[in-house]
């Protein structure tokens, strides 16, 4: 799918290029190109601006836009990326729950106290977690939410208590909260309006993807390597 889109906007922005560009004579009403229609000349670099504006915004292909536009798809799919390793990371423990309560001995309250852990820290972390980016910034505030659940997911290799794992769970709620906030600021800062509600199903797509894939990877992985290994994802 992803290869169609990005062949698609190629295609189009090849096409717009060599149909509007060279003249304007031949240019779509609105366009003003490089070339004087009349006299044939080409004019000065301050008088050429390029406006479509009876062509829709998403079949621009990134002319005239600022370079981190025409790269959308490719930020788009990052976000699917993120946002799967986002659940895969939080699935991990429910999928491990009856391995890790036989080897370390949990009970079904300690088990619970764990779980609560990285719900009361994920909903904290909402809260603030949104006006933290708006404040910072997207590029920094998705690096640093990825660096927090990066960190407190590698964590849990070193805990072998209950109270270890509730500490490790409240760092990885504290980090994956900002997720999504950070992603749907990004889809509205590098995608047009009328492509913004697709970008967001397709990156929050991932977190049924993760979910999956926890269910079927994590087991084998802790069959082979051991549970540890599968914090280390």
């Amino acid at each position: 799918m992803m290869a169609v889109l990005w062949s698609a906007e190629a295609c189009f922005r090849f096409v717009l290029r060599q149909a509007c560009l060279p003249r304007a004579a031949h240019a779509p009403r609105g366009v003003e190109a490089s070339f004087d229609a009349k006299s044939g000349s080409k004019l000065p670099h301050s008088k050429v601006r390029l406006s479509l504006p009876n062509i829709p915004y998403c079949c621009y292909g990134g002319i005239g836009f600022p370079k981190h536009m025409r790269y959308r798809w490719t930020i788009c799919a990052l976000l699917f990326y993120a946002t799967t390793l986002n659940y895969l990371d939080r699935q991990v423990l429910g999928v491990l729950a009856p391995l890790l309560q036989r080897d370390l001995g949990w009970s079904e309250a300690q088990y619970g106290y764990v779980i609560s852990s990285f719900q009361i820290a994920y909903g904290i972390s909402f809260l603030f977690f949104g006006r933290f980016i708006d404040a910072i910034g997207t590029r920094l505030g998705y690096t640093l939410s990825v660096a927090i659940w990066g960190l407190a997911s590698l964590s849990h290799t070193l805990a072998s208590t209950a109270r270890g794992f509730a500490a490790c769970r409240f760092g990885l709620g504290l980090g994956e909260a900002g997720n999504f906030p950070a992603a749907v600021k990004t889809v509205a800062e590098v995608f047009p309006p009328d492509q913004r509600a697709f970008a967001a199903g397709v990156f929050n797509s991932g977190s049924n993807v993760g979910a999956m894939i926890a269910t079927v990877v994590m087991p084998w992985m802790a069959y082979r390597y051991g549970w540890r290994s599968c914090f280390m994802l």
